[in-house]
């Protein structure tokens, strides 16, 4: 294990971290800042660990993402997270990377199993919660990060998606069967989670005071999955739900929307959401393909900033030139955008995305994201 990173200068990582944080601040960054979803590659790219390590040790994974935040020169926001957040709460199992081809904790066991099960968990009260497994390991990363970055940290919470948590909670597959065989229980489902998560943003932003940046995702309650219907009655609706509440119990403003995956048939639907001043709206996939961010721009550019969305297939085997020229391109076509533009993957970057690749998609946004 890394025991020891090389020592960085408190005011070089706060200068960097002021300048990145411009843009969610409502300033004009010197050139487009890269925010590259990094959580495992660090680890296995920059310091040969594996991904056991970054998981398991959260304080670590947040030095290990301000080293590489500070190498790749990347937007200085070390938020160490895994997508299988609260099953564990709940009575669930996670099974943890061990392999060369796992990439992140997934569910191993769901919390539950059956209908009468889902009707009879009661939600935690917040105190429980901020004990739970969970935010036990979550609160070490926010700890590691406020020591390190000082006056320029934003705690981070991570309720992820409401559809999505919810198919981890009793099985992806059993909860889309159920869209179609018992809707009734899935809304009960989601109505709990919805409840969840707030109290998720609430204690996060009542412990730390001040802005906090929720981040939300959509990888099951995406058009893979539901129609465009389906994502608005099971998906949309509680996403906004829980974002306006979270918002009226003092979390945010900054709200991260990764649609991720292919969203081809409702990232237009997605217009409902609560918009803030520096809320964040990043389309991954319109199908097989990364979405047109010319259309995202246009699109949602004057309610939010945009997030880029380089292949994340391309960044993990393209060649550098590869990588190069799709950023450049999103770079020229979004950097204009009227509430700010941030290059990034269309997801995490992969851990095994080579250390060559990410610095392509920076040196782009350096080469061709210069602002006058």
């Amino acid at each position: 294990m890394v025991k020891d990173f090389a020592p960085l200068k408190k005011e070089s990582i706060l200068k960097r971290a002021m300048e990145s944080g411009k843009l969610l601040q409502g300033e004009t960054p010197s050139r487009v800042p890269v925010n590259p979803i990094m959580l495992g590659q660090p680890a296995k790219q920059l310091f040969n660990e594996d991904l056991m390590q970054f998981y398991k040790n959260p304080r670590w994974g947040v030095r290990s993402l301000v080293q590489a935040h500070y190498i790749y020169d990347t937007m200085m926001f070390p938020m160490w997270l895994y997508a299988d957040y609260w099953i564990e709460d709940y009575g669930g199992k996670l099974s943890w990377p061990t392999s060369e081809y796992s990439q992140a904790p997934s569910a191993k066991e769901p919390a539950f199993e059956t209908k009468e099960e889902v009707e009879e968990f009661e939600v935690m009260a917040p105190e429980d919660l901020a004990e739970g497994p969970t935010m036990q390991q979550h609160w070490k990363a926010l700890d590691e990060a406020k020591k390190i970055l000082g006056d320029a940290f934003i705690p981070w919470s991570f309720p992820y998606g409401m559809f999505t948590v919810a198919g981890n909670l009793v099985d992806p597959n059993k909860l889309t069967l159920w869209v179609r065989k018992d809707p009734s229980l899935v809304h009960t489902l989601l109505e709990k989670y919805t409840q969840h998560a707030i109290n998720v943003n609430t204690i996060v932003a009542e412990k730390y005071g001040g802005p906090t940046f929720i981040a939300t995702g959509s990888i099951l309650g995406s058009s893979d999955v539901l129609s465009k219907e389906q994502n608005l009655e099971f998906n949309i609706k509680y996403l906004k739900e829980m974002v306006e509440k979270s918002l009226n119990n003092g979390a945010g403003p900054f709200v991260w929307y990764h649609l991720c995956g292919d969203h081809s048939n409702d990232w237009k639907a997605h217009d409902i959401v609560p918009s803030t001043e520096a809320s964040i709206m990043h389309v991954a996939y319109d199908g097989d393909d990364p979405a047109d961010i010319k259309e995202v721009v246009d699109y949602y550019g004057d309610d939010h900033i945009i997030m880029g969305n380089v292949d994340t297939t391309l960044l993990r085997y393209g060649s550098p030139k590869e990588v190069y020229e799709a950023s450049k391109e999103q770079v020229k076509k979004a950097k204009d955008s009227p509430k700010g533009f941030m290059l990034g993957p269309a997801c995490e970057t992969p851990p095994n995305a080579s250390i060559t690749n990410v610095e392509a998609m920076v040196r782009a946004a350096k080469d061709h994201g210069e602002y006058e």
